[in-house]
C-alpha cells in the first residue's frame, strides 16, 4: 500500500447508529481475515481529515473516572487522543476501498508519542491515515497512523495496530499456547497492584470513547463475534495503566508509549499491573520503565510495555 492516499475530509463525526448500519451492510460483502487474490493488487491507502475538533469535556470526565487518572495527572491524558479518532477510523474501515470486514476487528498494539501537554480547549486538527494491511498467520494486520495537529503543530501522534482474525483463529475455544514470558523482576523499583475490572467496564469506556464495538458490551454480543464473554477495550487497559504510573511517576515531555495486547481481558477480571522504573541513563538524558498487565493467579500476560522519555529530543 504505497500509492497515492484517497482521501476524504470529515466535518463532524457520525453517528453511534449510523456507523453501526453501515457496518451491517458492509458484512455482506467482506470477510474477516481474509482478502480475496483479485483484491490484494488493487489495496492503496485511506486517508480521513477532520479539521476543527474540540474536546467534549463530558466525555473527557467520563474517562478519567474508568481509566482512574489521578487529579493531578495530565488534563488531557495521553492515550486520550485516541478517542477523537473512532469517527476517522471508522469512516476508513468503512470505506469502499477497505477489503475487510469491519466487525471483529482486535487491537493488537499501539504506539503513542506525546510531544506537549494538550489544552483541552484548544481546536484541533486530526489526519488518520489507513497505511499498511499485513498478512499473517493469525489474519491481516491493519495499521492506522493518527496524527494530531495544534494551530499546524504535530503535538500527539500514534500508531493503531488491528487485527482482522482469520477462521482458524476465530476458532480457537481457548487462548493461543505460547511461551511464557517472565514476570518483571522483584526488587526496589518494582510497584505492582491488583486491579478488579467489573463487568461494566467495556460499557462505560464506551461511553467515554465512543467504540461501542460489539465484543466489549455484553457475553450475549461478544459471543456473535467468537467470545465466550465480553472483553475490557485494549485502549482502557492501556489508559489505566498510564494512569496508576501517573500517581507515582508525573510525565515529562516528549512521551513515548509502546505496549502489545497479548491476550483478551474477559469481563469481570482481576488483573495485577507491575511496573519498574529503570531510571535516568545519563549518556542519553533517557528515562524508561517497563509495564505488563497479567492475570494474577496464572501468570497469562494481557499487555505488555514501555514508557520512554529522551529529554534531548525537542
Amino acid at each position: 500500500m504505497r500509492k497515492e492516499p484517497r482521501t476524504w475530509t470529515l466535518h463532524r463525526n457520525p453517528g453511534t447508529v449510523a456507523i453501526y448500519l453501515r457496518s451491517l451492510r458492509q458484512m455482506l460483502g467482506r470477510s474477516q481475515g481474509d482478502i480475496p487474490k483479485e483484491k490484494k493488487g488493487m489495496l492503496s491507502p485511506i486517508q480521513v481529515i477532520q479539521p476543527g475538533v474540540r474536546i467534549d469535556p463530558v466525555r473527557l470526565e467520563l474517562f478519567r473516572k474508568v481509566c482512574e487518572i489521578p487529579t493531578h495527572g495530565l488534563a488531557v491524558p495521553p492515550a486520550y487522543p485516541e478517542c477523537l479518532f473512532f469517527g476517522p477510523m471508522a469512516e476508513a474501515v468503512l470505506s469502499g476501498t477497505f477489503p475487510l470486514s469491519p466487525f471483529g476487528l482486535i487491537h493488537i498494539r499501539q504506539r503513542i508519542a506525546m510531544q506537549r501537554p494538550i489544552d483541552p480547549n484548544a481546536r484541533l486538527d486530526l489526519n488518520c491515515m489507513l497505511d499498511e494491511i499485513r498478512e499473517t498467520d493469525r489474519g491481516f494486520e491493519i495499521d492506522l497512523e493518527l496524527s494530531v495537529f495544534d494551530g499546524g503543530q504535530k503535538i500527539w501522534e500514534g500508531r493503531t495496530t488491528v487485527l482482522s482474525r482469520n477462521k482458524k483463529t476465530r476458532s480457537r475455544d481457548q487462548p493461543r499456547q505460547e511461551k511464557p514470558i517472565s514476570w518483571i523482576q522483584e526488587d526496589k523499583e518494582i510497584w505492582s497492584f491488583v486491579i478488579h475490572v467489573p463487568e461494566d467496564t467495556g460499557r462505560r469506556y464506551a461511553q467515554a470513547s465512543g467504540d461501542w464495538n460489539p465484543h466489549h458490551l455484553y457475553p450475549i454480543t461478544a459471543r456473535l463475534l467468537g467470545y465466550r464473554r465480553a472483553i475490557a477495550h485494549g485502549m482502557w487497559a492501556l489508559s489505566r495503566t498510564l494512569g496508576m504510573i501517573e500517581r507515582e511517576w508525573p510525565f515529562e515531555f516528549p512521551l513515548n508509549v509502546e505496549a502489545t495486547f497479548k491476550r483478551p481481558i474477559f469481563l469481570p477480571s482481576d488483573i495485577e499491573l507491575r511496573y519498574q522504573k529503570k531510571g535516568v541513563q545519563a549518556d542519553h538524558h533517557r528515562q524508561s520503565l517497563r509495564f505488563e498487565l497479567r492475570n494474577p493467579y496464572q501468570g497469562v500476560p494481557y499487555m505488555v510495555g514501555s514508557i520512554q522519555i529522551d529529554s534531548m529530543i525537542q
